[in-house]
């Protein structure tokens, strides 16, 4: 995917703007970068995507959250650092020009493999009462 993050010292905890899906399905598999495999998914306001952060420590189980200072475990947080970088970002499509899509909301480095690309559902995706506590309690 391209992005306008080159580093992990560049990386705000806002978004990027651009991704250049390589391969929709799987990272490895070049059959699947195919135009086709996109097809109607410019009918799609928003979009999740999937990516391996390849870039990311793997190596904390416990973090301390910006601006809290009690520890929480790897998969009560968001952060980047994680035993197994898979990612998830819920992105607005702008723009497709045949295999590249125009997103604004990525959060990735430049480079990131995509590993997929799903529509979002708002029906189905949205959990309005879902609640962190940790975090609700500040």
């Amino acid at each position: 995917m391209r992005s306008c993050i080159s580093s992990v010292a560049f990386a705000p905890r806002g978004r990027a703007e651009r991704i250049a899906p390589r391969t929709p399905a799987s990272p490895t598999r070049s059959a699947a970068s195919r135009a086709d495999a996109l097809t109607a998914v410019e009918t799609c306001s928003h979009l999740f995507v999937l990516y391996w952060m390849d870039r990311a420590r793997r190596d904390l189980v416990l973090q301390v959250p910006r601006d809290y200072r009690e520890p929480r475990g790897t998969f009560a947080l968001r952060s980047p650092v994680r035993p197994n970088p898979i990612a998830a970002s819920v992105v607005r499509l702008i723009e497709r020009k045949r295999r590249v899509l125009l997103v604004a909301g990525l959060d990735c480095l430049d480079g990131t493999p995509l590993l997929d690309l799903k529509p979002y559902f708002a029906s189905t995706d949205a959990v309005p009462d879902a609640v962190v506590g940790w975090h609700a309690r500040r």
